[in-house]
C-alpha cells in the first residue's frame, strides 16, 4: 500500500522567499503553496508564514505555522501548521 501525502513537489520552492533574507525574516506563503501543503481542492483563506530560524553556509531551517483554510471534494476542512523545514543551500 502506497502512502500519499499531500503536497505537489513542483511547488515547493514556492515555501523559499523570492528574495535574500537573514535569520528572524519572515514571509507570507502563497496561496497556490498553502493549498497544496494542505491537499486542499480550493482554497478559502491562509495564514501560512516562514521564517528563517537558523543559516549558515550549508542550510537554511524556518519555521512553517499558520492556519489554511479550504475544501477538498466538497468537504470543508481546516489546517493549521506548526512545524519547520530545513532547505540545503
Amino acid at each position: 500500500m502506497a502512502l500519499a501525502m499531500p503536497g505537489v513537489p513542483a511547488t515547493l520552492p514556492e515555501l523559499l522567499p523570492g528574495k535574500g533574507v537573514g535569520v528572524g525574516d519572515s514571509w507570507p506563503i502563497v496561496s497556490e503553496a498553502a493549498k497544496s501543503r494542505a491537499g486542499y481542492d480550493a482554497l478559502a483563506s491562509n495564514s501560512l508564514k516562514a521564517k528563517v530560524e537558523v543559516l549558515d553556509a550549508d542550510t537554511a531551517k524556518m519555521k512553517l505555522a499558520g492556519e489554511v483554510r479550504g475544501a477538498e471534494n466538497g468537504a470543508e476542512g481546516r489546517i493549521t501548521f506548526d512545524g519547520s523545514f530545513t532547505f540545503d543551500r
